[in-house]
């Protein structure tokens, strides 16, 4: 779920705002791969943690 709210709320949103005042209809189309791209590098930082978690329990 933290996933799911760091990638709309704080990635996908900002992107669209900034990438449309800076590219404008290209810059839309943009903004969702970007997100994605960001927020996944995000959920490899969340799992890395995860196991490392569980590795020392």
């Amino acid at each position: 779920m933290l996933h799911s709210v760091v990638r709309e709320l704080l990635l996908y949103i900002p992107f669209m705002i900034v990438l449309d005042k800076l590219f404008a209809e290209p810059g839309l189309a943009a903004a969702l791969p970007a997100a994605e791209a960001l927020s996944a590098v995000f959920a490899l930082i969340l799992l890395r943690k995860a196991l490392q978690k569980a590795k020392k329990s």
